[in-house]
């Protein structure tokens, strides 16, 4: 035990952990608050501090929670904090949104607004309306992909510039520890492959059927630890895929299961 986290046990399932791999960024809500009330805050513990919250994120109706969090980034580049967001979608909103954070001060740097799309018949949509769900970059310049589960494409969108630098065929799930490799899921049916990718030109590093149901990236490195579901049956493969794109298989039928690398949806 390296000591006891002072965060409101709440916390735990709405954030993750840092980049420094000590620090924990989690939401936590007032006494007698729920998720949707809109006063939420972010906090940031290690073991054997004193949690702080850090600024209040969310809106009404928008149940935050932490898709990623750079310690490293904030003290070093003036902090663009961790990136905020919906964890779930409600059908009473009309938009979802993702939050920077800048974790010395609490200013919010970066927002963006996504209108809620149509997966299967819920809610009423506009014409151009796209379902998203969001996949942040644990590196320095927070890279998103931004899935349209309708279009069938994610944009990658740099941060806080907003500018889009890439739209690549597929589903993103994460990035690797530096944020220049994507883990993509590619195709349908029987021809559903995961792949790895370069994030700047696209190039495929790796690719194997199935599809990527979580991952992991490893710390101040570009290996990636992918959970693969096979195409056939219901066999999940634990494989890992260096930064030249060799692979080998940790385990059979097993999954990653946390910290939770899974987009948030929007």
């Amino acid at each position: 035990m390296v000591g006891a986290l002072d965060a409101d046990s709440s916390s735990y399932g709405l954030g993750i952990w840092a980049d420094d791999g000590k620090h924990f960024c989690g939401i936590v809500f007032p006494p007698g608050s729920g998720p949707d009330a809109g006063n939420a805050s972010l906090l940031i513990g290690g073991p054997g501090e004193t949690g702080r919250a850090v600024a209040r994120v969310g809106k009404p109706g928008s149940n935050p929670g932490v898709a990623a969090c750079s310690i490293k980034n904030n003290r070093a580049n003036r902090g663009r904090g961790p990136v905020s967001s919906p964890a779930r979608w409600k059908p009473a909103a009309n938009h979802r949104e993702i939050q920077v954070v800048n974790l010395s001060t609490g200013a919010i740097e970066f927002e963006r607004d996504y209108p809620v799309g149509n997966l299967g018949a819920q809610g009423t949509i506009a014409a151009q309306a796209d379902w998203v769900l969001v996949a942040a970059s644990p590196d320095a310049r927070y890279h998103l992909a931004e899935n349209g589960l309708v279009s069938g494409t994610s944009a990658i969108r740099e941060v806080p510039t907003g500018k889009q630098t890439a739209t690549l065929h597929g589903f993103v799930l994460g990035f690797n520890s530096d944020g220049s490799h994507v883990v993509l899921n590619a195709g349908k049916g029987e021809s559903a492959e995961v792949q790895v990718a370069m994030r700047s030109d696209q190039k495929v590093l790796w690719h194997g059927p199935g599809v990527a149901q979580s991952m992991l990236a490893r710390p101040h490195s570009s290996d990636i630890m992918i959970g693969v579901h096979g195409t056939f049956g219901d066999d999940t493969d634990i494989i890992a895929v260096d930064g030249e794109g060799r692979s080998h298989v940790v385990s059979r039928n097993l999954a990653v299961t946390w910290p939770c690398p899974c987009p948030i949806g929007l």
